[in-house]
């Protein structure tokens, strides 16, 4: 029966091959060799996930190391997937999807470049210098005596050029660049991020069937509202797709707990009114409102979620803090997560580091398929919360001190200095 269906589910971002360099200035240099690297990964995966049979999802697959994983994952029996979408800077990265071929049957797959989900108005004016239907026999009637006396003097060849010489129009100027304020939506549109979406099947119970997407968010935490488009655009195309079927999105999502992201997605919507929601163009229906709103596994699970995933010192700045997520519909209930620090003291860090390969943590949990009597109750029981008060989460202030919080606004918001300073780095792009 689908109510005993138990489905373990990972995501980890591997840093891609061509990024671990020296850039990476709080890990020696033999942890960052890829050679070195990509051996750690594997065994990790192995002694992990996949020896629990487990849906794995990945981000930052590069090229140089795609083929040796689709030879590996098959000898496991798996199953892989991957989209590339990334550059030459990066390795071509892109992500990846495993899931065991002895338990699961792919009904469908879908891989989309998620800033193509909007349909981008075209705002443009047109450029001037073209031809209409008309002017172009107009202009050949015009340099008809031209091309006739190029002839004589050139042949063929002198005979175009010459002719068309006399209408041709001057070639237009250069203008001189204007700086233009930031566009969120210009800059959303733009980027390549791409999602894999897969209907899977369970072989031992027919009945039971669920989907699972894997994402890797732009990484522009100073542009909030371009980061508010893409999370409403990924989680709404996974969501149309998934339609009534149980979901689980995975990934490098790049937005810390307490954020406007990690709000929307856990409530479903965004206040209007809030700092960050993004502005929308008159006549575009669309709004960064999702179909339901989403459970984060560890938040569910523990109550908060983990001190952090992402620890890497870079150019000699160093950054820990929750980034990777497992979310989850109303149809799953989380048995158990995979182990993850509770305290940034905790772990060998800056990443990556002898016993983590990444500068990412592998984050887990076995999920249970429910029935749909337990989702029932579970929906009355999120009315009742929802009756008593705004969603909280636990997150900690720059003091290092756990704090309890309204999963509503950003992160800034809560820090007071960091918003005054993420302000002034936006004023200083815009002047530049």
């Amino acid at each position: 029966m689908a109510e005993q269906l138990h489905i373990p589910v990972y995501s980890y971002n591997i840093l891609s091959a061509r990024l671990s360099d020296a850039a990476h200035t709080g890990s020696a240099p033999e942890n960052l060799n890829p050679e070195v690297r990509i051996g750690r990964v594997w065994a990790k995966l192995q002694a992990g996930p996949i020896a629990q049979r487990a849906v794995i999802c990945l981000q930052e697959m590069a090229r140089d190391w795609e083929g040796r994983f689709h030879t590996w994952f098959d000898k496991e029996n798996y199953h892989f997937i991957n989209c590339a979408y990334g550059s030459e800077f990066n390795g071509y990265m892109g992500v990846s999807i495993a899931y065991p071929r002895d338990l699961y049957s792919l009904e469908f797959c879908d891989i989309a470049r998620i800033s193509e989900t909007h349909k981008k108005a075209d705002t443009k004016p047109s450029k001037g210098g073209k031809e209409t239907a008309l002017a172009a026999p107009a202009r050949s009637i015009f340099a008809l005596p031209f091309t006739v006396l190029g002839a004589v003097l050139g042949g063929v060849g002198g005979a175009v050029n010459f002719g068309l010489s006399f209408v041709r129009p001057a070639p237009p100027q250069r203008a001189r660049r204007e700086h233009r304020p930031y566009d969120a939506w210009q800059d959303a549109h733009r980027r390549w991020n791409a999602m894999i979406f897969l209907h899977l099947r369970s072989r031992t119970s027919e009945a039971a069937q669920f989907c699972v997407a894997t994402y890797h968010m732009p990484c522009a935490f100073k542009h909030p509202k371009m980061m508010v488009i893409h999370t409403a655009l990924a989680v709404q195309y996974a969501q149309k797709r998934a339609g009534a079927l149980p979901l689980v999105l995975g990934g490098d999502f790049n937005f810390t707990p307490g954020s406007s992201m990690y709000s929307l997605v856990l409530s479903g919507s965004l206040d209007p009114g809030h700092r960050e929601y993004p502005d929308i163009a008159d006549g575009d229906e669309w709004t960064p409102a999702l179909s339901y709103r989403m459970k984060s596994v560890y938040l569910a699970k523990e109550g908060r979620e983990p001190a952090y995933t992402n620890d890497a010192e870079f150019n000699n700045d160093r950054f820990t803090d929750t980034l990777d997520y497992l979310f989850v519909s109303k149809h799953f209930a989380v048995e158990r997560v995979h182990p993850l620090p509770q305290s940034k003291d905790d772990g060998d860090g800056p990443l990556p580091s002898a016993t983590e390969p990444s500068d990412h943590l592998m984050v887990g949990a076995v999920l249970k398929l429910r029935t749909p009597a337990e989702v029932e109750a579970e929906a009355e029981a999120e009315a009742e919360e929802e009756a008593a008060g705004p969603l909280a989460v636990e997150v900690e202030n720059e003091e290092g001190e756990a704090v309890v919080v309204e999963a509503v606004g950003s992160l800034d918001e809560l820090t007071g200095a960091q918003e005054e300073e993420q302000e002034e780095e936006q004023e200083e792009e815009q002047e530049e």
